[in-house]
């Protein structure tokens, strides 16, 4: 067993990991786990300065950034822009940390020696994933970290790069996988290289999230993560479904929802 698994993990936390604050920051993780957190989940990118930063999906709301893309400015001018579409979006009731947002790789790491991160790659760069592996190994973070992303090649690169740090699947994978437990042929496949999968419930008008195929994830040893699980219906029916962790934005309701408190789930 990775040590990534060790003492399971069950809740994986986006932002602070409670309704109002968005943002992955350093402020906001530290919210997300003293309310019981088990793991950070976050996307990563690199900046035209070449920094490797954090960042919650939520920034994608900001249509100028998303367009302009995150390699073509520079930290400085990310921190910025967001500043100002905050100024003109956000809700009063927002608890946003302005400053701390996008926080680089190697400050959240060293801020938080010993916790686990599920880090996403969205970005088709190659030279991203490289520098990142470069951080988390002069951190001695690579047993700490799940590394997520929809690009296979980058997947393989990762399993490279960082032989002890376990991979989930990528897009193209979970289709795979999908498809052979659909056709049958999945009896045929004892084994894959990915670690976990890191899912929604639903992909199109296909449900992934049944409790069928998470149940034949588990019998080839890997675990089942849930994706945007915020609500305690859905988490309970993950739970029922067998599913392993679920990824969140409001940590307490999940917590209610499985019958444990913060405490028994940092214990």
């Amino acid at each position: 067993m990775k040590q990534f698994f060790e003492n399971e993990p069950v809740i994986f936390s986006t932002g602070g990991g409670t309704p109002g604050r968005l943002q992955d920051t350093i402020q906001n993780m530290n919210q997300a786990i003293s309310l019981g957190a088990d793991v950070l989940r976050s996307n990563v990118a690199m900046t035209a300065d070449k920094k490797i930063i954090l960042y919650s999906d939520d920034v994608f709301k900001n249509q100028q950034m998303l367009k302009s893309g995150f390699v073509s400015l520079s930290l400085t001018a990310l921190r910025g822009m967001h500043k100002q579409f905050m100024s003109e979006n956000a809700d009063d009731d927002e608890c946003e940390d302005a400053d701390g947002i996008f926080p680089e790789l190697a400050d959240v790491l060293s801020a938080y020696p010993g916790q686990r991160f599920n880090l996403n790659f969205p970005d088709p760069s190659a030279e991203t994933v490289e520098t990142a592996a470069v951080i988390i190994s002069e951190l001695n973070a690579d047993q700490l970290i799940l590394a997520s992303s929809m690009h296979g090649r980058l997947i393989k690169k990762i399993r490279s790069l960082l032989p002890e740090t376990p991979t989930t699947f990528s897009f193209p994978g979970i289709v795979g996988f999908y498809a052979l437990y659909r056709s049958g042929f999945l009896y045929f496949f004892k084994k894959f290289a990915a670690d976990a999968l890191v899912i929604h419930e639903m992909i199109g008008a296909s449900f992934i999230g049944s409790q069928g195929l998470i149940g034949e994830a588990k019998k080839r040893g890997m675990r089942v993560y849930m994706l945007n699980v915020n609500a305690e219906d859905q988490t309970r029916r993950f739970q029922d479904a067998g599913a392993d962790g679920y990824v969140t934005g409001s940590i307490e309701m999940v917590l209610q929802a499985l019958g444990q408190s913060r405490f028994e789930s940092r214990g």
